[in-house]
């Protein structure tokens, strides 16, 4: 913080400084000889801006859950700063692309037509199913691969993303005296965007819906910056309007019926049970060879091995056990065996995905929610300890899966659950 005041007073300082030295400019429009005649109406300018900054940040939000899936981030804010990173550096690029190639209204309109019909496509090779269904279709080690066609999906949709609102930006007939109104148009819409992606889409439809819905909206935008400026006839317009509108929900209907809940990490010979895409995690439940069920998280199991009982040892040395925390539910057999054990010690468990709690009728464990001693609530391990005004007398933290031992297991941590 310290650091990003320092650079806003540099920048502070720089600009006052630059502005003594250089006398007022009169704020003339001169005629730059280009036809200034409007491609789109005002109104549809806008609004194409409006659904641009949008997409923007619904893709930015359904995007830092992908990424964290795909690349084993147990960490919510590197994941996101890198989806961001990759979308100004679009925004970059496609003004740099505007001052080298010199594109005309026109041009720069058809780009972003083009661009939001490709972003369509992105997002549709987004869906973690189809990713590891190419992967499996490579020669190789099917986890690198996956990972780095992610890589690739990702970041190639950001950076395309990026591009969109320099481009319609350049298509304004008088973009010099309308900035501040197309700013404002791309940051309103980038409010809806970002409410609509983190607290409708993902919990509502998942990662997979989600992008559905971002594919319809990209084909309807790329669809109208293409067509409407080529078609002046009314009738030909409704009919070309008419597509636009029921092509990607035909789209849509068709991959979500088509693209069914599958396998996407490496698990030979295993079947899958059940699957969620949770705002947190993918949880899937499969049956191995052996005929067990297994329960998997982003890919990686997390089902107790061979000494579920670890559970009862704190239990054994704490000299009182009245109020205990459990830090990770996974199948529930490590809460359900401590609350039936010790049934005078009130069990709160927290995991950071609900849908983990959906999985107990795999491990015969959904007996533990009728137990009066226990209670799950839906949290992050850390926060819930900082929050909660109760002290706990145990507080066993069973979160093992190796990408989140480096994030949880550190000294913060138990200094918090010290105190």
């Amino acid at each position: 913080v310290l650091l990003a005041g320092g650079l806003n007073l540099l920048a502070a300082g720089l600009a006052w400084g630059v502005a003594r030295q250089y006398p007022a400019l009169e704020d003339d429009i001169h005629d730059t000889g280009e036809d200034s005649s409007p491609l789109l109406s005002s109104g549809v300018l806008y609004a194409l801006i409006a659904a641009s900054g949008f997409s923007a940040m619904a893709f930015e939000v359904i995007w830092s859950r992908m990424v964290r899936q795909a690349l084993w981030m147990a960490n919510p804010f590197q994941a996101f700063a890198q989806v961001l990173s990759l979308i100004l550096l679009g925004m970059a690029v496609g003004a740099i692309l505007l001052a080298l190639k010199g594109l005309d209204r026109r041009r720069a309109l058809r780009l972003f037509g083009i661009l939001q019909l490709l972003l369509a496509v992105v997002c549709v090779l987004g869906i973690t199913q189809l990713r590891w269904d190419l992967a499996t279709l490579i020669p190789g080690d099917r986890t690198l691969l996956y990972r780095w066609i992610s890589l690739g999906t990702l970041g190639g949709g950001a950076l395309l993303l990026g591009m969109g609102f320099p481009l319609l930006a350049a298509s304004h007939a008088r973009v010099s005296e309308r900035l501040g109104g197309l700013y404002a148009a791309s940051a309103l819409g980038g409010v809806l965007g970002t409410l609509m992606g983190g607290f409708v889409l993902l919990p509502l439809l998942g990662s997979r819906g989600g992008l559905l819905v971002l594919v319809s909206g990209f084909a309807i935008t790329g669809g109208l910056a293409l067509l409407l400026p080529r078609w002046s006839d009314w009738g030909r317009r409704r009919v070309w309007l008419l597509s636009v509108v029921t092509a990607p929900i035909m789209l849509v209907v068709t991959l979500w019926v088509g693209t069914e809940d599958a396998l996407d990490f490496a698990c030979d010979g295993c079947t899958l049970l059940w699957h969620d895409d949770g705002l947190e995690a993918t949880t899937a439940v499969v049956r191995t060879p052996r005929g067990d069920p297994t329960l998997y998280t982003d890919g990686r199991s997390i089902t107790p091995g061979a000494l579920p009982q670890r559970a009862l040892t704190p239990f054994l040395f704490a000299p009182v056990t009245d109020r205990v925390l459990s830090i990770g539910f996974g199948s529930g057999e490590l809460a359900l065996m401590g609350a039936q054990n010790f049934p005078n010690s009130q069990i709160d468990c927290v995991e950071l995905d609900g849908n983990m709690a959906q999985t107990t009728s795999f491990f015969g464990t959904s007996e533990l929610f009728e137990l009066p001693n226990f209670k799950l609530y839906i949290d992050d391990g850390r926060q819930h300890m900082l929050r909660s005004p109760q002290r706990y007398d145990v507080i066993l933290a069973d979160t093992f899966t190796h990408s989140i031992n480096t994030q949880i297991y550190g000294s913060g941590f138990f200094a918090v659950a010290r105190s």
